[in-house]
């Protein structure tokens, strides 16, 4: 099952991010403000949800931190209302998702607890760090191209 879950975890994310990606500057503290931002990416047929400008606007501060403002407004263009592939878009330049996709790809016996998981991403812990975490994965989770790429 880990194996499983490590290989689908890899075929989502690891194949569309640049390994050279460096860290770009960054407020973990403007982040772990925004952990509990509400995003909803499916209703509830599954389907994308679209035509929701309000959410993109509200992404695009987050997003600017992880991958530049310039990756943040090319995917506006290309996605300026639907947040799954917005988000997809983005995400997908992001060293600091890189960094989890990779840190969860490659733990010990498929186990990571989050405190490890944390620090694989900011290089130490602390309770911001723990709440900008959770953000990147739900982003993580919510970031999708088309239905049913997020289950």
């Amino acid at each position: 099952m880990v194996e499983n879950i490590k290989y689908r975890f890899h075929e989502t994310f690891l194949f569309m991010i640049n390994a050279s990606l460096s860290p770009l500057p960054i407020k973990v503290s403007d982040l772990a403000e925004m952990s509990n931002i509400e995003l909803t990416t499916l209703d509830a047929e599954e389907n994308l949800v679209d035509h929701d400008l309000e959410i993109i606007e509200r992404l695009k501060p987050i997003l600017f931190q992880l991958t530049g403002m310039k990756i943040v407004n090319e995917a506006a263009v290309e996605y300026s209302a639907v947040p799954a592939p917005f988000i997809h878009a983005t995400l997908k330049h992001s060293p600091y998702v890189y960094r989890l996709a990779r840190s969860l790809y490659d733990a010990e016996g498929g186990i990571l607890s989050f405190r490890e998981l944390v620090s694989e991403i900011w290089e130490r812990s602390g309770e911001d760090k723990e709440r900008a975490t959770i953000l990147l994965l739900r982003l993580a989770a919510s970031a999708g191209k088309k239905r049913g790429i997020i289950r």
